[in-house]
């Protein structure tokens, strides 16, 4: 009879075969911010245009975009469904590591047989909405995850042997897997936290010199590993004299956004009771946290046993690894639903919640085959309700390197030019255009428009031709748009070129009048 552990990795070859084929059925990722920063982030890393450009994606240019070069390249180089295989290989690393967190998780159960329910965990955990809604697209909360999930498990492991060899820089390597992703994407960052405070926790039960030992071995790692991705934020400080600019700006107060740290209001929990209704249509399907609907059950089941997770505190005491991990999922729920809310964001917590119940469950009943059973209803009612999100895809799109079906004027994309931004989702178009161009998008903020007309104050013999690009749907925008640097409006002195794509149209409108820049009243950036 083969192993508990062979039964596990023949569930994840199982489920990673059928990711294989649900990539490819559902065609090539036009998600909105592939199309907003995602492509365009990659493209300009590589190429040095997010040193020429100003704030080409809108908000989003400046956040760490190590992960999008890898989907840029992908999506520029391989066809489909190769490139969203690419993407899937990185987000699938999280299938043996929930594996080997399971297995983890049961020696802490003791002696008594959770083999079968430990099967039934794994398969819970890994129907994750979220998680399987972004598997092949360019959203990297799924492929900076295996790195929360790597932590994650290191310090189970350290716990579960802190009296044998194990020694202490244990902690230090494993804070540093964590403290990467949290550079890679900021909204890791309260899981890096989440994880501190619940190795705390679970040292309760020893003197307080070795939990500030763990706890600071623990954090250098994850400052060394942010370390090794903080030459951005060096270089984005150095630029706009905020780190994470625009962002946390009431905090760095950069002269070239208003001092205010922006958050989506979309997501926000008002109220308690508002939290406990999202948990109520979560099981047929809600849009509270997300732009598109989704059904996840197994959020209510999780929140309904967090206070039987309380009772099994104590016996938990002998196995501190489990109590570490049931900590650090509370504790990460709780800080998402404070401080995002948006449901993208939860996939690292999101990843472990069938392990979560798995754990309390087995703690609490002591009886491997109710436990089996409970597991199994469980399974089969979350089976039936789950639904997965769909950020629209394309089918029949395989081309290589236009994977947005994207029709340009080859005079146009042959000849560079300093184009003026309007609206959004658009900065895909860039990297289709001449590498020489250069990109300033307006209306990102007061300050940033006067950057970009004191940029435009260039003599004419050294100007490049002047164009505006926009979507059609946003012609009369793009008209108001471009009076704040001193252009008129559409009329005669623009030669329109219309851009066509699978999703909408766009124009190109080169300005062929005399140009006088407006004059800037207020300081900018050098």
């Amino acid at each position: 009879m083969p192993s508990i552990g062979v039964w596990l990795a023949m569930l994840c070859l199982g489920v990673g075969g059928y990711a294989v084929y649900f990539v490819d059925a559902r065609g090539q990722d036009q998600n909105w911010d592939l199309l907003n920063y995602h492509y365009y982030s990659g493209y300009a890393f590589l190429n040095g245009g997010l040193s020429r450009d100003v704030a080409a994606a809108g908000i989003q240019t400046y956040l760490h975009p190590a992960v999008n070069a890898v989907s840029y390249l992908a999506l520029r180089y391989l066809a489909f469904p190769f490139s969203a295989w690419l993407i899937l290989s990185v987000q699938l690393l999280s299938l043996p590591l929930l594996a080997m967190v399971v297995l983890e998780s049961k020696k802490g159960l003791g002696p008594a047989g959770y083999g079968f329910s430990a099967l039934l965990a794994l398969a819970l955990t890994l129907l994750a909405p979220l998680w399987w809604g972004e598997l092949g697209t360019t959203f990297f909360s799924s492929s900076t995850t295996p790195l929360v999930l790597l932590s994650v498990l290191m310090c189970m492991r350290q716990l579960r042997n802190q009296d044998a060899v194990r020694p202490m820089w244990w902690l230090l390597i494993a804070g540093i897997p964590i403290g990467i992703a949290s550079g890679l994407k900021l909204t890791n960052a309260p899981y890096a936290v989440a994880l501190a405070a619940a190795l705390i926790l679970a040292s309760l039960n020893v003197n307080l010199r070795k939990t500030i030992g763990r706890t600071l071995a623990l954090s250098a790692g994850m400052t060394a590993g942010f370390a090794l991705t903080a030459g951005w934020y060096v270089s984005v400080y150095k630029a706009w004299k905020n780190p994470l600019f625009p962002f946390y700006n009431g905090i760095f107060r950069s002269p070239y956004f208003e001092y205010s740290n922006f958050r989506d209001e979309r997501w926000r929990f008002h109220s308690l009771a508002e939290f406990f209704r999202f948990l109520g249509d979560a099981v047929r399907g809600t849009y509270k946290t997300s732009e598109i609907s989704f059904a996840d059950p197994r959020l209510i089941v999780v929140v309904a046993i967090v206070p039987l997770g309380f009772l099994a505190f104590r016996r938990m005491r002998s196995a501190p690894g489990n109590l570490m991990f049931g900590a650090f999922v509370f504790l990460g729920g709780v800080i998402w639903a404070f401080s995002f809310a948006y449901q993208r964001y939860l996939i690292p917590i999101e990843l472990l919640l069938g392990i979560f119940v798995w754990i309390i469950m087995a703690t609490l009943l002591n009886s491997a085959k109710v436990v089996s059973f409970c597991m199994a209803l469980l399974l089969l009612g979350c089976l039936y309700l789950t639904r997965v999100p769909d950020w629209n895809h394309g089918k029949d799109i395989s081309a290589v390197p236009n994977a947005f079906d994207l029709k340009i004027d080859q005079q146009i994309a042959s000849t560079p030019a300093t184009y003026l931004v309007v609206g959004e989702p658009l900065s895909f178009v860039f990297p289709f255009l001449h590498p020489a161009s250069v990109f300033y998008k307006l209306n990102v903020s007061s300050p940033i428009n006067s950057l970009v007309a004191q940029k435009l104050q260039l003599p004419q013999a050294t100007r490049l031709p002047l164009r505006v690009i926009f979507r059609d749907a946003e012609k009369v925008a793009a008209a108001l748009a471009i009076k704040v640097v001193g252009l008129p409006a559409f009329g005669g002195d623009y030669v329109c070129t219309e851009v066509r794509g699978r999703i909408e149209s766009y124009s190109i409108c080169e300005y062929k009048g005399a140009f006088i820049p407006m004059t800037v009243n207020e300081p900018v950036r050098q």
